[in-house]
């Protein structure tokens, strides 16, 4: 009966050992210390009271002109993006946008 008391003391302390090298980081440290000394950067940084942009949805009219617009040219200079900025009522930086994004997709495709 001795030896199945030995056996049920290493077991004992096999759990003991897993359980606390569980608890441990690989640095030693136990992972209650860990959470409670790394933040994240939103935690560290102070919240800036930015207003959200809101999404420009773009029209069946207004996709059609941009689209037919960048099958003909898809760098247009200044003066075209103004142009369009005026035919579509679009900010000129919705229309700057729209072709970056477009040149960049077609590059994935």
């Amino acid at each position: 009966m001795a030896v199945a008391m030995d056996e049920i003391d290493s077991n004992d302390e096999r759990h003991k050992s897993t359980d606390d090298s569980s608890s441990l980081s690989p640095n030693g440290s136990s992972s209650q210390q860990m959470n409670s000394t790394n933040t994240t950067n939103a935690e560290r940084r102070p919240r800036r009271d930015k207003q959200q942009r809101v999404r420009t949805v773009l029209t069946e009219k207004q996709l059609h002109l941009l689209k037919s617009c960048y099958a003909y040219n898809a760098r247009p200079d200044a003066l075209l993006k103004e142009q369009l900025a005026e035919m579509t009522e679009l900010s000129p930086r919705v229309i700057r946008v729209w072709f970056q994004n477009k040149r960049k997709n077609n590059t994935i495709d």
